[in-house]
């Protein structure tokens, strides 16, 4: 006979648990977002500004300003995530993790529009007529690393060069990497109440700071040291979906014992709206 301890009974849970990630996107609603896209692309029509004329002579002719208009275009990708669960699955597994996989899903597709948001922020524009022109981010829109983490000037520099093209105040988001919290957090301006309403070293994290709304993202680009943190405006970027994030929990009949489908997608694309209303921040990482 064997001991006590063979007839010690195991217990297993009937929850599936998510491990540590990024849950949904953390970008789309901090973007201009329209969800009534359709076709292969988009075109979005744009008026740039003027400069208004004076009368200086009695019976004037009028002056008619030349044309100022631009074109954006964009053109979509599905993105998908989708998994089989067998009728066989459920039973081994004593649990229902359909509900729990859809969470999955849906985060895994709001990671994946924070990626296609953050190349859109930093990349080529297509414009033009028929969107055949590239128009990329221009050096005057980059705060170079200056072998330097994230500092108060770094900062500055961003502000200014929104201020100096006439950006609205409201809206600006600051973009940055948990590396540029950590230098962040060392600066006085940042964390004592003398400068900042909140308390930054209390709450661990930055909320809002020189006019922007800060969000801190694991997805911004790393090149060897150099981490590419971006500012910008809201109306700056455009996200076109076809309804945004759809789902779907079906049986499969072609498959045998019909195992449960569990999907989500999204048809969207992004780009960059206006070049001035973003502002690339390159910081060191050591």
């Amino acid at each position: 006979m064997g001991a006590i301890t063979t007839a010690f009974k195991k217990e297993y849970s009937d929850m599936l648990y998510l491990t540590v990630q990024q849950s949904g996107s953390k970008l789309m609603g901090n973007v201009r977002h329209e969800t009534d896209f359709t076709g292969e692309a988009k075109f979005y029509n744009q008026y740039g500004e003027d400069t208004a004329k004076e009368k200086n002579t009695r019976h004037q002719d009028i002056e008619y300003n030349p044309d100022n208009y631009s074109r954006r275009m964009v053109t979509p990708k599905l993105a998908y995530w989708s998994r089989l669960v067998d009728t066989e699955d459920e039973i081994s597994m004593g649990l229902d993790p359909k509900s729990a996989l859809m969470i999955a899903g849906k985060n895994s597709i709001g990671r994946k529009v924070d990626d296609y948001i953050i190349s859109a922020l930093r990349g080529t524009a297509m414009t033009g007529t028929s969107g055949t022109i590239s128009t990329v981010l221009p050096d005057a829109q980059k705060v170079a690393a200056g072998a330097a983490g994230l500092s108060l000037q770094k900062i500055l520099d961003a502000q200014e060069l929104m201020n100096s093209a006439d950006v609205p105040e409201g809206d600006r988001v600051f973009l940055y990497a948990p590396k540029q919290l950590k230098d962040l957090l060392k600066i006085t301006e940042v964390t004592s109440i003398d400068f900042n309403t909140q308390k930054a070293l209390a709450a661990g994290n930055i909320a809002a700071f020189l006019g922007f709304n800060w969000i801190m993202t694991t997805r911004l680009p790393l090149s060897g040291t150099t981490r590419y943190n971006v500012a910008y405006h809201k109306q700056g970027i455009l996200l076109a979906s076809a309804g945004g994030i759809t789902t779907d929990i079906s049986q499969v009949k072609t498959k045998v014992r019909q195992p449960w489908q569990v999907y989500a997608d999204i048809y969207c694309g992004a780009t960059r709206m206006e070049e001035e209303m973003v502002v690339e921040v390159s910081c060191i990482e050591s």
